[in-house]
């Protein structure tokens, strides 16, 4: 068995969805006890890494561990990569390093009966990949594709993210035996966009949830005032200029002191200067609004358990593992009335236009204290029924 591609940002916070994805298979994966590779493609080809170093590599994505310290000669290397401190220490892990155009014999060679290969990443999705890796015999091809955003909104996406991903799922419609999608609605779009002629499987993803640490939050946080949280990368389907336009009217129409508070939890991203330019010089900023940048897992999980409701004004989504976070944990959540937020939540969540100001506001001014009773009242994302859906089709 193999499984390939890039793997979770070890010793970077925080972890994407499509990293803690990642890395659920690979704790998976070693608990199954089955033989496997990972494979991590470097900028002269990959590196093979046995499935018994997955505790290990664990512990660096988990940050229990320090990655090591990296010679010159590997931080040159990878100085290319979007992860350079993870490939250096990988190459020290890896027991094979093969050459971009030698990935099909070396498949051949420790899986001579057949092999599979699973891929739960947006990368390596090429044709000259899946050629190989077709060539050398394996015996199924499974590959998800947690959404098709770049191809219903390109405006929000990076650049050259639209032609790199409609290349990727053409490769994966023309190659793979079987396409995993985390939600149906993801399903729906990649029929539309792919011309998917195998079976594709919707399972619902899992949720971990750290334990919670205060200690890490910064040591001046009111957390006794109400505050409210939004969670994920700072970029324009995540429509957080919404949530400051809220959060600018109470400024205009209310005391400091009754304003609740806003934590901003997620990196900066893209294509979004205006929004940028706000959060550096608004005058609410660091009084009512505060935004954090990247926090740990246990600090944004103590956040989470102090926090009136989460707040989730995204435009569009593949599945949503911040909701399904805030689900698990019996928080409030104000959302963006999207298809995939219904399909995953339910009634549990509050539904709201993506462009009405005046409608958050109000919603977020009549959300109640949270009662122990309100708290209790979860929605549990497990990483068992999607796994046993998964496996059963693809062992």
């Amino acid at each position: 068995m193999t499984s390939p591609g890039w793997l979770p940002r070890a010793g970077c916070a925080p972890l994407t969805g499509i990293d803690r994805v990642e890395r659920a298979y690979l704790r998976e994966l070693a608990l199954r006890g089955r033989p496997f590779f990972l494979l991590a493609r470097t900028a002269l080809g990959w590196l093979a890494i046995p499935g018994t170093r997955a505790p290990q590599i664990l512990a660096w994505i988990d940050q229990a561990e320090p990655l090591p310290h990296a010679t010159p000669l590997a931080k040159f290397l990878a100085r290319s990569r979007r992860t350079p401190a993870l490939e250096a220490a990988l190459r020290k892990l890896s027991v094979a390093r093969i050459g971009p155009r030698g990935l099909c014999s070396w498949i051949g060679r420790i899986a001579p009966s057949g092999a599979m290969w699973l891929s739960v990443g947006h990368v390596n999705l090429d044709a000259r990949t899946f050629g190989q890796i077709r060539r050398a015999g394996c015996a199924k091809i499974a590959v998800m594709i947690h959404d098709t955003i770049p191809l219903d909104h390109p405006e929000w996406s990076g650049r050259g993210a639209p032609a790199r991903f409609a290349t990727a799922l053409r490769a994966t419609c023309q190659f793979a035996d079987l396409i995993l999608c985390p939600s149906a609605v993801a399903a729906t779009c990649v029929r539309r966009h792919g011309w998917v002629r195998q079976p594709l499987l919707v399972a619902s993803l899992g949720v971990d949830l750290a334990v919670p640490d205060v200690s890490l939050l910064p040591a001046d946080l009111d957390l006794a005032h109400p505050y409210f949280v939004a969670l994920g990368t700072i970029e324009p389907r995540k429509n957080l200029d919404l949530l400051l336009s809220v959060w600018s009217e109470l400024t205009a129409t209310s005391k400091e002191t009754t304003i609740p508070h806003l934590h901003l939890v997620g990196q900066r991203g893209w294509n979004n200067d205006a929004l940028f330019r706000m959060l550096d010089n608004a005058p609410f900023m660091g009084r009512t609004v505060f935004e954090h940048g990247a926090l740990p897992d246990p600090a944004v999980m103590a956040l989470l358990q102090g926090a009136r409701g989460f707040l989730a004004p995204s435009r569009a989504e593949g599945f949503g593992i911040p909701v399904a976070e805030a689900a698990c944990l019996g928080l409030p959540i104000l959302a963006t009335d999207l298809p995939v937020t219904r399909e995953i939540l339910g009634d549990y969540s509050t539904y709201l236009p993506p462009d009405d100001s005046t409608a958050w506001r109000q919603a977020i001014q009549a959300l109640p204290p949270r009662t122990q009773a309100a708290a209790s009242a979860q929605i549990r994302f497990d990483w068992t029924d999607h796994f046993n859906l998964v496996f059963s089709k693809i062992e």
